[in-house]
């Protein structure tokens, strides 16, 4: 297979390089895998590279809780993809009793956008997100009454309007389900998440890094690959990565909570595949203090000195702040009369 090829579906450029340095050898079912979670490919797109997989590899046999046969992967991709095209058409499908509204990705979050319409075709966010080159979802909701919570089938759509994720949720025997046999049903909501893998990363405890897409820095101090490594090697009862799942390939590390000038323990919430090296002159105000964390955790300093530097940053964050708040009448030359001057902070009307 050609490896570098299939790096080219891993999100982060930092892992994609270092596979490639390293000449990492993929197997077929981690190349279906990586098509899967690849965020910049759209689900056609991702149709399209999966039947290329099934006609250029070797087939092999998989097994997962939910599919303990050991049957044809090519068949499971397959029939996976004709699962998908059933859902996405019934996510555009017109039917009695439901809704459809939408959200827009602004700012780093998902904000409802206007009210909610009858038809998909008729949610109005497409013009709007695609003129304005923002991603986008549209969910169609059921109104089954139902007493835990209702079904509904959400989609996610790049700036370009192409769906690139879909997925259903509803009780046991929902309504939104009637399509999908129960294979099926277990194809699209078991089949990738029930996999875990450990690829090689450049990273290390102490590492500065961010999700490629979020861009938020923090200091990298575990992942789940390391913590089974360590179990292993000390000859603990490891759990058995057969009961891994896409869910446990994550990673946890310390970010800076801007509001409180505090660290903030991000307890596995990271993909470790989507992580890329931070460029730490890109650090600011109070994130420098992630800086002498990345130390600390690497045994470059002591906990006095790393309590010292955090007094002297948030310190200097907290005069910054105060000096913006400044009167205007307060001249230039009065600021540097009274030492205050090296206190201003960049401009940024961002």
């Amino acid at each position: 297979m050609d490896n570098e090829y299939i790096s080219r579906f891993v999100n982060s450029k930092t892992i994609r390089k270092h596979l490639n340095r390293i000449g990492y050898q993929f197997t077929t079912l981690q190349y279906a895998y990586l098509i899967w979670q690849c965020k910049t490919k759209t689900i056609a797109e991702k149709h399209k590279e999966w039947n290329k997989m099934i006609k250029t590899t070797t087939d092999c046999s998989y097994s997962s809780k939910a599919f303990p046969d050991n049957t044809s992967l090519h068949k499971l991709i397959s029939d996976y993809i004709v699962a998908e095209d059933k859902l996405i058409n019934r996510l555009k499908q017109s039917e009695p009793n439901t809704f459809y509204d939408c959200e827009i990705y602004e700012y780093d979050t998902w904000e409802s956008y206007n009210g909610y319409y009858n038809t998909y075709g008729n949610c109005i966010c497409w013009d709007f997100a695609t003129e304005n080159n923002y991603k986008f979802n549209i969910t169609k909701h059921y109104i089954d009454n139902a007493e835990c919570y209702s079904s509904y089938i959400k989609a996610f759509f790049n700036e370009n309007g192409e769906m690139t994720d879909i997925y259903c949720s509803g009780h046991d025997g929902a309504d939104v389900y009637k399509d999908l046999s129960d294979y099926e049903l277990s194809l699209i909501t078991e089949l990738f998440d029930d996999m875990w893998f450990d690829f090689p990363t450049p990273f290390y405890k102490g590492a500065i890094v961010c999700d490629c897409f979020v861009r938020k820095p923090f200091v990298l101090t575990d992942t789940n690959p390391w913590q089974t490594e360590r179990e292993t090697q000390n000859r603990k009862k490891a759990k058995d990565i057969s009961y891994k799942s896409n869910m446990d390939m994550n990673a946890t590390g310390y970010s800076f909570d801007n509001i409180t000038n505090t660290l903030h323990w991000d307890w596995c919430n990271y993909y470790y595949m989507d992580l890329e090296f931070y460029n730490v002159n890109n650090l600011k105000d109070g994130e420098r203090f992630l800086k002498a964390y990345s130390m600390y955790e690497k045994d470059a300093i002591d906990i006095d000195t790393l309590l010292n530097l955090y007094q002297i940053i948030i310190s200097e964050k907290i005069a910054q702040t105060n000096y913006s708040k400044l009167d205007c009448f307060i001249d230039e030359p009065t600021k540097r009369i009274l030492g205050i001057d090296k206190y201003k902070g960049d401009d940024n009307y961002d």
